[in-house]
């Protein structure tokens, strides 16, 4: 939300949001191709239950339905090498997930969650990741933005009208 909000000042955000993501996912031992391991929520969710069985809280709190949307994504950029690219895709699978109506986003109904939904379904997703991880691959995102300009212009564009942003 920072970034969002305070673009000017948060290069220093956009690198800590990417070393998250790095040390949010390790080998899980054993050898090269025994697995991944990946930590992004807590360990322990607790689900309340109300009078007659119903749900008092959401059924995934909304860091393990993030952690579980985005996972194996984040996972395949490890894989592939941490980047603008890699984690564009992962971000995808994170996005594509929210948009779902009965997948695990279904209970956190947030402003920002049906932002991002809309941004994909506007064209800019691509664009604006790479301004959000951006600072942390500085080159990379020179190289995009010289050879995207006018997905970088549209995109900003896009953002600067939608309601998230005060008018």
């Amino acid at each position: 939300m920072f970034r969002l909000l305070e673009p000017q000042r948060s290069t220093k955000i956009a690198e800590t949001m990417v070393a998250i993501y790095r040390a949010a996912v390790m080998p899980a031992g054993g050898g090269k191709n025994a697995g991944w391991k990946l930590s992004l929520a807590p360990r322990e969710t607790v689900v309340e239950v109300g009078p007659g069985g119903k749900l008092k809280s959401p059924l995934f709190e909304l860091p393990l339905a993030i952690e579980l949307a985005i996972g194996p994504a984040l996972i395949e950029a490890h894989k592939k090498g941490v980047s603008l690219a890699s984690l564009h895709d992962a971000r995808k699978t994170l996005v594509a997930a929210m948009a779902k109506p009965d997948g695990p986003f279904k209970e956190h109904k947030l402003p920002l969650l049906a932002w991002l939904v809309a941004l994909d379904a506007a064209g800019h997703l691509k664009a604006y990741d790479d301004w959000l991880y951006g600072p942390a691959f500085p080159e990379e995102m020179q190289s995009w933005g010289r050879a995207h300009r006018l997905e970088v212009e549209a995109m900003t564009t896009w953002t600067q009208e939608h309601p998230l942003f005060w008018q």
